[in-house]
């Protein structure tokens, strides 16, 4: 079954615009596929920051 896609409409300036609309390009991608792939690193690599700054924190409370 595939998963439906939702519509997230967002206001960023033209220049914002702009520069994401360029680095798609050059990457040979669609806005669409472009943003979403950023997005989804960007909740990755936040996920991967947490865990680690809960293990720092952690770890500097048995101390």
């Amino acid at each position: 079954m595939v998963a439906k896609r939702k519509q997230l409409n967002i206001n960023i300036s033209p220049e914002l615009l702009l520069r994401i609309k360029r680095e798609a390009i050059k990457s040979g991608k669609t806005l669409t596929t472009y943003v979403i792939e950023k997005l989804k690193n960007y909740q990755s690599n936040d996920t991967v920051d947490s865990i680690a700054m809960r293990k720092d924190l952690s770890h500097k409370n048995k101390v």
